[in-house]
């Protein structure tokens, strides 16, 4: 085969992957417009009860101080190195979240993406998402049934505004 037939094929290949994607957004939309509405929903719930919204680090020469757990499946952590600069992928946001309780910030949230490299065993599951995105909180000096009860109220709010902005997306 001549190396413009090869190409030519590694372009129908690379449109037919395009192809799969848009069909694929296109059945995802109702999916994502849940999801925005959602996430929307929380961000506004948590700076409407008085939290400062933490942005979360991505890469950092500190992550989990107590991680990973070796009884864990995570198998390892994401590195890489930056003009000699050794960078992990974030698995924790706890020690940010802690500095920043203790500069005085009594509540924090933080929407964040995370990457997960789990044990083979427990990816095939299909129980286990490599990539998720995680709400985390802080309140200084909270009760449990602080949290429990700002939980509930969270929820509740949420299936409200999704009940009332995606009611099409629901059917």
């Amino acid at each position: 085969m001549s190396g413009g037939m090869q190409s030519l094929q590694g372009k129908e290949e690379v449109y037919d992957k395009i192809d799969i994607a848009i069909n694929h957004m296109r059945r995802l939309k109702p999916v994502l417009k849940i999801q925005t509405v959602a996430l929307r929903e929380i961000v506004d719930y948590f700076v409407d009860k008085g939290f400062f919204e933490l942005m979360p680090v991505i890469l950092s020469t500190v992550t989990d101080p107590l991680g990973p757990d070796p009884g864990s499946s995570v198998i390892k952590t994401g590195e890489i190195e930056y003009y000699g600069q050794k960078l992990k992928l974030t698995q924790s946001m706890i020690l940010h979240k802690q500095m920043a309780l203790i500069s005085g910030v009594d509540k924090i949230f933080i929407m964040s993406p995370n990457v997960r490299f789990e044990h083979e065993k427990r990816y095939s599951t299909g129980k286990h998402a490599f990539e998720f995105t995680q709400v985390d909180f802080e309140i200084a000096h909270a009760k449990k049934e602080d949290v429990f009860s700002l939980m509930e109220d969270l929820l509740v709010r949420i299936i409200k505004r999704v009940q009332k902005d995606c009611a099409s997306e629901l059917k």
